[in-house]
C-alpha cells in the first residue's frame, strides 16, 4: 500500500511519490538556539520522527536534514543582555515578567557558564550563545531517543552557499540592495508568478495594503523581506558583495536544505507557526533564485497549548523541556505526542482542581497511566509465556486481532502517519492480552492450551513490532515499572521508606482490629497517588494516576 500524506500547499491527501524512487529527502526546520528549548519544539521533532521512522518502516532511505539557526536577533539580543549583566534593564522586559524563581535561576546561571567560555574562546558572544545552547539542546532532547538527522547544519558554516543564493536572486531581478541591506522583491516576484500566498492561501493584494513602508524604512514595499542585513556596531558578521552583515531569517533554509537535498526536494516540514511567513518566503526566494519548484510536499505540525491556553513566558504557562523532565518521563511525552495526529493541535494538560474542587485530569497524567498499562501488560504476558513452547499450527483465538494487528497499524500508519489510530490498535491488542491472561485455568484448558499460547504469542509479537516503529514500549517492563515507581515517587515528595512505614502502620492498625485507621491511613496514600495492594501474605504498592 502507498504512503499517503496531507500535503499543505495542495490542501490535499496525495500519494506520497519520491523524486528518487525508494528515497525521500526531507527538511525540518529547526531551533534557533538563544535558550533552552520547551514542549512546543519537543513536539514537533517527535511528530517528524514518528513521519521518519514509519518511512523508513516501510523501505525508504530517508535523507534527513534539520537545521541550527546559530546567527539570529534574538541570539545577538542575548549576548547583549549577556554584556549588560545580571542587573541590565533587559530584566524589566515584559516577556521577563513571569519568571520564577527557579527560572531566573537558570538564566543567569546559564549567562555565567557562556561568560566563562566566551573568555578563553576567542568567539564573537554570540557565536558562543549559539554554541551554549547546542549543547544544552542535544542534551535535554537525548532521552527521548529520536532518530538522529542525517545532517544538522549551521547558519554560521553556510555563509557561501547563502551569499550564492542572494547572489542569483538578484541576478534574477528578485532582490536589491538597500543602504546596505538586500531585500527580497516580493511585487517583482508575484507579478511574474502571481504565486506569494500559495502556501498560506494569504490574498497578496491585501498583504501589501496591510505591510506599509515606514518613514525611514529601506524596503520598497512593506511586503520585502530581508535577505541581508548590514551589520550594526560591534556585531558579529561576514563579508558579503554588499558588505559586513549577516543573513536574513527566511534565506538560511532555502540555502542549506537546497544545498543538502537538491534543488526539488520531497517534503519540507516544520511547525503551523512557519507557514507564514517562514515558509512562504522559503518558496519565493527559493523559486526566484533557483528558478525550480522547491520542496515537492509540505508538512507541518499541530499548535500546542498548556493547560488549555497558548503556551507563552509573558502568560506564565511556558514549560520547558527541564519542566518536562520534572513532570513526566520521556516516554510518557513521547506517547502522548504520538496519542495525537501530528497536524491536529495538542494540549499539555497538569491534573489540577476546577472552581469546584473537582480534580480535573490532565492529558500528562492519563498518557502516564497508559504507558503504565501497556508496560503492565507486556510484563504479564512474558510472565505467562515464560518456558512456554508456542505451537504455530494451531487456530487462534482472536483472529480479529491476532494475526492482523500490524496490518491494521500500517493502514493507519499509511494514512497520513495517523499514529492516533495507530495507537489505538495496540490498545485492543493490550486488552485482549490482559482478557486472555484474566482466564482461570479451566477455562484455558477448556479453548485449549496450544491456541491460547499461540494469541498471547502472536499479540505479544506483533504489538512489540508496532511499538517498536512508535519507538516506545521497548524497555524491559520490570524495570521500566520500577523506574515509573522511583520518577513518580520523587515528584510526588516521597520516599520509599515513608510509604512503607504508612503501610507497616496501617498493619498495625488491622491487627489491632483498628480498620478505620488502617482506612484512614490507606486513603492519606491514595490522596497522594499511591495505591496500596493487599495481597496473599503481604502488602504491596502502586502508583495510581
Amino acid at each position: 500500500m502507498p504512503v499517503n500524506i496531507s500535503d499543505v500547499m495542495s490542501g490535499k491527501k496525495i500519494e506520497l511519490i519520491p523524486r528518487d524512487p525508494g528515497k525521500i529527502g526531507i527538511y525540518v526546520c529547526g531551533v534557533t538556539v538563544y535558550d533552552r528549548c520547551h514542549i512546543g519544539h519537543l513536539r514537533s521533532m517527535l511528530s517528524f520522527d514518528s513521519i521518519i521512522r514509519h518511512l523508513e518502516y516501510r523501505g525508504y532511505i530517508v535523507n534527513y536534514v534539520r537545521n541550527f539557526t546559530d546567527i539570529d536577533d534574538k541570539i545577538l539580543n542575548r549576548a547583549e543582555e549577556i554584556i549588560e549583566g545580571e542587573n541590565g534593564d533587559w530584566r524589566k522586559h515584559e516577556r521577563y515578567l513571569t519568571y520564577t524563581e527557579n527560572e531566573w535561576n537558570q538564566r543567569l546561571d546559564d549567562d555565567r557558564k557562556i561568560r566563562e567560555i566566551n573568555k578563553s574562546s576567542g568567539n564573537p558572544l554570540a557565536l558562543d550563545v549559539s554554541d551554549y545552547f547546542i549543547s544544552q539542546f542535544e542534551a535535554d532532547i537525548s532521552p527521548y531517543g529520536m532518530r538522529a538527522p542525517d545532517v544538522q547544519p549551521r547558519v554560521s558554516t553556510h555563509m557561501d552557499d547563502i551569499i550564492d543564493l542572494i547572489r542569483k536572486i538578484i541576478a534574477n531581478g528578485f532582490g536589491y540592495e538597500s543602504g546596505g541591506d538586500v531585500y527580497f522583491d516580493v511585487e517583482a516576484y508575484h507579478s511574474e508568478t502571481g504565486n506569494y500566498g500559495v502556501l498560506s492561501r494569504r490574498d497578496y493584494s491585501q498583504l501589501r495594503e496591510g505591510a506599509r513602508v515606514s518613514p525611514g524604512d529601506l524596503k520598497k514595499n512593506g511586503v520585502d523581506f530581508a535577505l541581508w542585513k548590514a551589520a550594526r556596531a560591534g556585531e558579529v558578521s561576514w563579508d558579503s558583495p554588499w558588505g559586513k552583515g549577516r543573513p536574513g531569517w527566511h534565506i538560511e533554509c532555502s540555502a542549506m536544505s537546497c544545498n543538502y537535498l537538491g534543488t526539488s526536494f520531497d517534503i519540507h516540514g516544520g511547525g503551523k507557526d512557519l507557514i507564514f511567513p517562514h515558509h512562504e518566503n522559503e518558496i519565493a526566494q527559493s523559486e526566484a533564485g533557483y528558478r525550480e519548484k522547491f520542496a515537492r510536499n509540505w508538512m507541518h505540525n499541530g499548535f500546542v497549548t498548556v493547560d488549555g491556553v497558548k503556551m507563552s513566558k509573558s502568560l506564565g504557562n511556558f514549560l520547558s523541556l527541564d519542566d518536562a523532565a520534572q513532570l513526566a518521563q520521556p516516554e510518557t511525552w513521547r506517547f502522548l505526542v504520538l496519542s495525537v495526529h501530528y497536524s491536529s493541535p495538542i494540549d499539555f494538560s497538569r491534573t489540577r482542581k476546577n472552581a469546584e474542587g473537582e480534580i480535573i485530569r490532565g492529558s500528562v497524567d492519563v498518557a502516564a497511566e497508559r504507558v503504565q498499562y501497556f508496560y503492565q501488560t507486556i510484563a504479564r504476558v512474558n510472565e505467562l509465556l515464560e518456558n512456554i513452547e508456542i505451537m504455530s499450527d494451531v487456530p487462534s483465538i482472536k483472529p480479529e486481532i491476532a494475526g492482523r494487528l500490524v496490518e491494521k497499524f500500517n493502514n493507519a500508519m499509511d494514512d497520513d502517519i495517523n499514529t492516533a489510530v495507530a495507537i489505538t490498535y495496540l490498545g485492543e491488542a493490550a486488552k485482549a492480552i490482559n482478557e486472555l491472561a484474566s482466564m482461570k485455568k479451566k477455562e484455558v484448558r477448556k479453548i485449549g492450551e496450544e491456541s491460547y499460547y499461540f494469541t498471547l504469542s502472536e499479540l505479544r509479537r506483533e504489538l512489540m513490532i508496532c511499538a517498536s516503529v512508535l519507538g516506545i514500549f521497548q524497555r524491559n517492563p520490570n524495570e521500566f515499572l520500577e523506574e515509573m515507581k522511583n520518577f513518580e515517587i520523587k515528584r510526588r515528595g516521597l520516599t520509599h521508606n515513608e510509604i512503607q512505614s504508612v503501610i507497616d502502620l496501617r498493619k498495625e492498625a488491622k491487627d489491632n482490629r483498628n480498620f478505620n485507621k488502617a482506612d484512614e491511613l490507606r486513603d492519606s496514600l491514595l490522596e497522594k497517588g499511591i495505591m496500596i495492594k493487599d495481597m496473599p501474605g503481604f502488602t504491596t504498592w502502586d502508583i495510581r494516576f
